[in-house]
């Protein structure tokens, strides 16, 4: 829908619209491709685009013949980023999230080797209360533990080298290698999860407000009692809050995964032929894939994170727990499974949870995660990438042979899936 055009402001809607076309379009278009979508005279859009060039907003690809934003964007966007008021940005979505999830939100920043707290906003009625300046530890709390995730590797290590792991409650995470997991499993989800580790009866789930050079400017955290904000809603409420923090800074993009119910149609029923076989209650249950050697169903709970392999003769569904975001489990011959992990595709022994590596396409990928995989009919497995974000199409296809090697069959993927 456009925007209502003011009087005598014709040509400059023209131009603004162009520049949408420009910025909005997934490839690059040509100077054709431009005109058609415009719906604009020739000569008439000849000008504007000329005066766009002109003026730094638009650039061409003299080599590809297409049309890009210019340099002039970045030089804007530098000015924007000195002159952000994060508080002042971050307080609309606030209010929004507060009365939409029912719970207290703040927005924290990063204070030395501490998380303070700078902006909340509390619900009606019973819930957490924070205070403005408070400051509390990284390591125990989800606004510090998202802090921590995504911050520049080097700076990540600083901060951990000057954390002391002190006990806060009995859930507390004291040792190093425990919250090394638990930060690359928030790295892998997009937002961090604390269950009563800072303080009794009190969990809290935190996403990262990303700023220009692609490390938190500050972090927006929903705090609830732990019989309210429980394992069945803080998974949503922490996708709500990855959305909230890309429009705080004007990011585009779609949560790729919710783990929201969806409402049934008023007319659509369940037929009278089908039945729950496993009324379960997972996070977020994908790739359900059928094992012939064992006649059981494999399925995996990527926020949980688990794989899990159920047995329709007895209805016992057994849980591998898996300390990492996995989101495809595939069988292989000789009774062994391959897993796509938030560290590429590796072995699982379903019996004692052990990962072994097998290959990784995207090593090196920070930003990037293996989503759904199947293996095909020549025994490959094709596995395919997304953005964590799934804020840019940066995802791609692979296909992997039995000793390894992969090769990459399709890029510029924003979801990847089954």
């Amino acid at each position: 829908m456009k925007p209502e055009t003011p009087g005598g402001t014709a040509a400059l809607a023209k131009g603004l619209t162009l520049l949408d076309m420009v910025a909005d379009a997934p490839e690059p278009l040509r100077f054709a491709e431009l005109l058609r979508a415009s719906g604009l005279p020739k000569p008439t859009f000849a000008r504007i685009l000329r005066t766009l060039i002109a003026y730094g907003l638009v650039r061409q690809d003299e080599a590809r013949g297409t049309y890009v934003l210019g340099q002039r964007f970045l030089e804007m966007s530098h000015k924007v980023w000195e002159s952000f008021d994060l508080v002042s940005a971050a307080t609309p979505e606030l209010e929004r999230l507060a009365a939409e999830l029912g719970e207290t939100v703040a927005l924290c920043r990063l204070d030395g080797t501490m998380t303070q707290y700078l902006a909340e906003r509390s619900p009606n009625g019973l819930s957490v209360r924070v205070e403005v300046g408070r400051r509390v530890p990284l390591h125990c709390t989800a606004p510090g533990k998202a802090l921590l995730a995504f911050q520049d590797p080097a700076v990540g290590r600083a901060l951990l080298d000057r954390l002391t792991l002190d006990l806060q409650t009995p859930k507390t995470i004291t040792t190093l290698d425990a919250l090394q997991a638990d930060l690359t499993l928030t790295r892998a989800r997009g937002y961090s999860i604390s269950y009563e580790e800072h303080l009794p009866g009190v969990n809290s789930v935190a996403a990262p407000v990303m700023g220009r050079d692609n490390t938190p400017m500050g972090v927006l955290v929903a705090l609830g009692p732990s019989s309210r904000l429980d394992s069945s809603n803080i998974h949503p409420a922490g996708r709500e809050l990855i959305a909230a923090a890309r429009r705080i800074t004007g990011a585009a993009g779609a949560v790729a995964i919710s783990s929201r119910p969806r409402p049934r149609s008023a007319t659509g029923r369940p037929s009278a032929e089908l039945s729950c076989i496993l009324p379960w209650g997972a996070q977020l249950g994908e790739s359900p894939v059928w094992h012939e050697g064992e006649n059981t169903l494999y399925w995996v709970d990527i926020l949980h994170p688990a794989v899990h392999r159920f047995d329709p003769a007895t209805g016992r569904n057994e849980t591998c727990e898996t300390g990492k975001l996995v989101s495809a489990v595939i069988p292989v011959t000789g009774g062994r499974l391959l897993v796509a992990s938030q560290d590429g595709v590796e072995w699982l022994d379903f019996a004692s949870g052990r990962l072994t590596p097998f290959v990784s396409p995207e090593a090196g990928i920070a930003d990037n995660r293996l989503n759904d995989a199947k293996c095909g009919p020549d025994g490959a497995i094709w596995v395919g990438s997304m953005r964590i974000d799934a804020s840019k199409p940066t995802g791609a296809l692979y296909r992997i042979n039995a000793n390894g090697a992969s090769e990459r069959k399709e890029g510029g993927i924003i979801v990847s899936n089954g």
